[in-house]
């Protein structure tokens, strides 16, 4: 990070899909999220960074068949919803529209 220059975070969702090899539960996953979250944002706040996390929506549409994608949008779902309930702004992208979600 440098300080006082925005970090710009994408690709999360393939981060994801190639984690999803490890032999690791979802539970057990998400909390190592969650402490990774902890330990990115104190890292950010004490060098004056803003965190600028861009996630894909997977969970809209139909429900898949393979058990491993339908693994997979459940952890990107529990990922933003993570971020978001860390994050100062929450904006919701779809075609061009844009959101501000409440908190």
């Amino acid at each position: 990070m440098l300080p006082d220059t925005p970090l710009v975070i994408h690709g999360v969702l393939d981060w994801l899909t190639a984690s999803m090899g490890a032999d690791e539960g979802s539970d057990s996953w998400r909390s190592r999220w969650r402490d990774d979250l902890q330990e990115l944002l104190c890292g950010a706040n004490s060098q004056q960074v803003t965190l600028i996390i861009i996630l894909n929506e997977v969970g809209r549409g139909i429900v898949p068949m393979d058990r491993d994608q339908r693994r997979l949008r459940d952890l990107n779902g529990w990922f933003s919803q993570d971020m978001a309930e860390c994050a100062d702004q929450v904006w919701y992208v779809r075609h061009g529209l844009v959101q501000a979600l409440g908190r």
